[in-house]
């Protein structure tokens, strides 16, 4: 009867705990689209429509927007079935997500404390209700959550906690209809967003502490049950690697050498944890910096940082264990995005630490439950410090949601902020340019080229707008400057293959024309019919 209590309190506290998300998130509600991937994604994005099967067939089989991750498509495709392009419903799903994650994230460090400390009480709902506040309500889950581009991130980390909540489940009561149920969620997670990877080391973290079921001959099967969950995951894996591949976005070792990897993705661990304390200026580009000293204050204080929680955790390891299962759940969660494998240009990002901000939240739900032991004027200092500390998180949050407002608010922070980020006043300028402010536009493409110069995109753009003016000498120029950075560049390649063909160059806008069939994405699809035609017309005596 004890015990039934004090699950239906934990379902309490994990619906309250959700409703202050819910309320922290309800100026997203307010925001649109902006035009850092929410156009491939939704505005412009000519698959979504009928759920029928050939829109099901699309989401399976698309490598659109350099990832495979259908599930994340087919919500997408639920949403615009019922709002459309109306940016209220897809923000009101990312929320909604949001929301019952954070339900997901309650219930499992409930349970997860009630295990360590042998006893269903108060002591794991003190635990579960300050890691879940943390969790709902912490600034670095602003960018997964008021994005509507990120829906992979939410959708990803319920399933993901959910795999964790049935393994638990499955480990203490061996019901194989929970370890289906975890297999199932972790393969819905990896669906989402391949960043679900990590689940199979995480479960075993989980095996050591608090679960204690790696000692004694059980061990191995203990192991052997992690095979189906490391099958699914080197399938998703290659699958991944082979889209970003294809979109471009993996560096290669020239690009970023292994060394530089290292100590990045050091840096990278010290970063989050700071970013994790210190929430402040909170920025969607940290852009991946070349040829930085290994010995700059940032790497050596991240080195501190990462050198003394290993060192804690090994000190600890026989009467704290569970500051050793949080550092190795930390490091294991972010493994798959510290940079060793290195996509896209920013050294980091704050959507990244959607799941691993699991690990510093129970963290200090352990301290916490420390502090409640400590008798009535303890815990009255602990309420306050709680209730502070999430009052001031909850306005650094939803002051952080304005930042993506718009896609000027969004490009205006950054420049501000980053000023080096040459994506940023890319984006700004297309935005101007669609409001037809073309001398703006123009303005931020240059700033972008000055910061650098092999930037196709804004090359492009530059080239667009002189030809307008009818200076074509200088379209040129920047139309085989844009080509020459980047081959890969379809729109780059169109633009300067029809600039050449008004010219009368007929066999240079031939060459320009066959890349763009060749190197072209999905997206240019409905060019091909056209450039095809152009060809056989262009390849006439």
């Amino acid at each position: 009867m004890g015990q039934l209590s004090h699950r239906r309190r934990l379902w309490v506290l994990a619906a309250a705990v959700a409703l202050v998300g819910l309320l922290v998130y309800l100026r997203v509600l307010a925001n649109g689209f902006t035009n850092w991937d929410d156009p491939g994604y939704v505005v412009e994005n000519s698959h979504l429509g009928p759920l029928n099967v050939r829109f099901l067939a699309w989401a399976i089989t698309t490598f659109q927007q350099g990832n495979w991750h259908p599930l994340t498509w087919l919500s997408l495709g639920i949403d615009h079935a019922f709002f459309g392009i109306d940016p209220l419903g897809y923000h009101l799903s990312n929320v909604l997500l949001h929301g019952v994650t954070v339900l997901t994230v309650v219930l499992l460090v409930g349970a997860l404390f009630d295990r360590a400390l042998g006893a269903c009480d108060s002591r794991g709902l003190v635990a579960a209700a300050v890691a879940g506040l943390v969790f709902a309500v912490h600034p670095l889950h602003v960018e997964s959550v008021a994005w509507v581009s990120e829906r992979k991130d939410v959708l990803c980390g319920f399933f993901y906690v959910l795999a964790v909540l049935c393994y638990l489940r499955f480990a203490q009561h061996h019901s194989r209809a929970k370890y289906l149920a975890s297999l199932g969620a972790f393969a819905l997670a990896l669906l989402a967003k391949p960043m679900a990877v990590s689940l199979p080391l995480a479960l075993l973290i989980l095996d050591a502490y608090p679960l204690a079921r790696l000692t004694g001959p059980g061990w191995t099967r203990v192991v052997v049950e992690k095979v189906p969950f490391v099958v699914l995951g080197i399938a998703s894996s290659v699958v991944t690697i082979v889209a970003q591949s294809r979109a471009g976005a993996v560096l290669t070792m020239q690009y970023v050498g292994f060394g530089s990897r290292l100590w990045g993705a050091q840096r990278a661990l010290g970063f989050y944890l700071a970013k994790t304390v210190l929430p402040f200026d909170l920025v969607p580009v940290y852009p991946l910096e070349h040829g930085v000293s290994p010995w700059r204050w940032d790497f050596l204080l991240s080195l501190t940082l990462v050198l003394g929680a290993t060192a804690t955790a090994v000190v600890l390891r026989r009467r704290v264990p569970l500051v050793g299962a949080l550092c190795a759940s930390y490091l294991v969660m972010l493994l798959p995005v510290l940079g060793l494998v290195q996509v896209g240009e920013q050294a980091a990002a704050d959507r990244y630490m959607y799941l691993p901000l699991l690990a510093p939240a129970i963290g200090l739900a352990a301290v916490a439950v420390r502090v409640w032991q400590g008798g009535r004027h303890a815990r009255t200092a602990l309420a306050v410090t709680v209730l502070v500390a999430v009052a001031g998180l909850s306005v650094l949050t939803v002051r952080q949601i304005g930042v993506w407002r718009d896609t000027p608010t969004l490009w205006a922070w950054v420049v501000e902020k980053q000023p080096g980020v040459p994506l940023a006043h890319y984006n700004l300028g297309e935005y101007l340019r669609k409001k037809g402010d073309l001398d703006g536009a123009a303005r931020c493409w240059r700033r972008a080229v000055e910061i650098e110069p092999s930037f196709s995109w804004p090359l492009n753009g530059l080239g667009n707008l002189a030809e307008l003016r009818g200076a074509l000498d200088e379209a040129r120029s920047y139309f085989e400057r844009a080509t020459r950075a980047n081959m890969y560049d379809a729109a780059s390649q169109y633009n300067f293959a029809t600039f050449l063909e008004d010219q009368g160059q007929a066999a240079e806008a031939r060459v320009h024309y066959e890349i763009f069939l060749r190197v072209a994405p999905p997206k240019f699809a409905h060019l091909f019919p056209e450039v095809q035609a152009k060809l056989s017309v262009l390849a006439r005596p």
